[in-house]
């Protein structure tokens, strides 16, 4: 007889990945609130319910087809993994794409500067700067201790976020299920439908910002296509259950939440009514997140810029440049972290994804099943069972 972890081990590899795909999207913006206040609720009635709907289908898709073009073509470097999509044009996507992941390195540090450092002052007598500057350092050494530390730290965050919200969703539901259908149901648009559109479809970059970190974090955890396949409807469940229960506590506070640096602590006192413990909790787990954003998705950027470094650097050691790097990224995140958390949300996240959506993610739903379908027929793969390859190691070509 089969025993509970006989059956459902495996669930672990799916989840670890799952839950740095929620760690990371639950972080800085999401975490105050400015992230879905901005891209959906602020922008009219369709923002609710429809935005979080199209942009979870298509993070998911993206999710599924990422992985299993990492396990197939054993590409674990992003830089490996673009070429690898644009074959003879690589030399253009693959620059562009250099340069809008050092945009977002710069953007997410920004965020979990100034995020973190707001959420220490709301609470606390520590001035915000300082506030921001204890994140920066916690999120240094993060990514210092390696992918492991990264790898752990999201799980177990990722399950006191899950804990946290659903007690937050299930105790402001009622008192925000009103004003979120008095909101939804007046058709109200704050925006023109085209520019409505474009935003929704703009956010479709920050759901799936876990991909360049994935790649390389899926070695040796995501092996079957089964991996793949579960890790893409756990974290996609996880992500709109999240986006959904928020929604609607932002509509019902709609349009005072509109231009506020931390909308979450707004509706936390005016419409769940929380007292100061559970603001605190809120608070502190809130913090994690950031953390875990911070350290998850940076970590991926410091592994592919390191091996860069070593090709000038060649006497150095691996900490050596890990160090150097983080250095200049938490400089450049401390600089830019002063602008207001909407800004930053709104004018970096948009510019970050006028490139990547139609250069990377939407092309990405056609050209990676079309490429991975094309290798596992050459090879004779394409019968592979959900649980496993009838070894991929036996293809010919690897």
């Amino acid at each position: 007889m089969q025993t509970l972890k006989d059956r459902f081990g495996w669930l672990i590899g799916p989840f670890t990945i799952a839950s740095l795909w929620y760690g990371i999207y639950i972080g800085p913006g999401f975490a105050g609130g400015a992230q879905l206040v901005s891209y959906f609720v602020s922008i009219g009635w369709i923002g609710v319910f429809i935005g979080p709907i199209i942009t979870t289908l298509a993070a998911s898709f993206l999710c599924f087809f990422v992985l299993e073009y990492s396990r197939t073509f054993k590409y674990y470097n992003f830089r490996e993994f673009y070429d690898g999509v644009y074959g003879p044009i690589k030399i253009v996507f693959a620059n562009l794409k250099e340069f809008s992941a050092m945009l977002a390195c710069i953007t997410i540090s920004a965020l979990s500067f100034a995020t973190g450092g707001r959420l220490i002052a709301a609470i606390t007598p520590i001035p915000f700067i300082i506030a921001g500057l204890i994140t920066i350092f916690i999120i240094a050494v993060l990514i210092l201790c390696g992918q492991s530390i990264v790898l752990k730290s999201s799980a177990i965050i990722t399950m006191a976020l899950i804990a946290l919200l659903s007690y937050l969703g299930i105790r402001g539901l009622f008192s925000a299920w009103d004003g979120m259908i008095t909101y939804t149901t007046s058709h109200v648009m704050n925006l023109s439908y085209p520019k409505a559109w474009l935003r929704i479809i703009l956010y479709i970059n920050i759901m799936v910002a876990f991909v360049d970190a994935a790649i390389p974090s899926s070695k040796g955890v995501v092996k079957t296509k089964r991996d793949s396949l579960a890790t893409a409807i756990i974290g996609g469940l996880l992500v709109f259950l999240s986006t959904i229960m928020m929604n609607i506590l932002f509509a019902s506070g709609m349009p005072n939440v509109v231009g506020l640096d931390m909308p979450t602590i707004w509706v936390l006192e005016h419409i769940v009514g929380a007292e100061f413990g559970v603001k605190l909790l809120y608070t502190a787990i809130a913090y994690l997140a950031v953390i875990s954003t911070g350290a998850g998705y940076l970590y991926g950027m410091v592994e592919r810029y390191q091996s860069l470094l070593h090709r000038i650097w060649k006497r150095s050691s691996l900490q050596h440049r890990r160090f150097i790097l983080v250095i200049v990224l938490l400089l450049l995140g401390i600089y830019f972290g002063r602008m207001g958390i909407p800004d930053l949300v709104l004018k970096a996240y948009g510019l970050i994804g006028k490139i990547n959506i139609p250069c990377f993610e939407l092309p990405f739903l056609i050209i990676l099943p079309v490429q991975t379908y094309r290798y596992r027929k050459k090879h004779g793969l394409l019968g592979e069972p959900m649980s496993g390859w009838k070894t991929i190691e036996d293809a010919t070509d690897f």
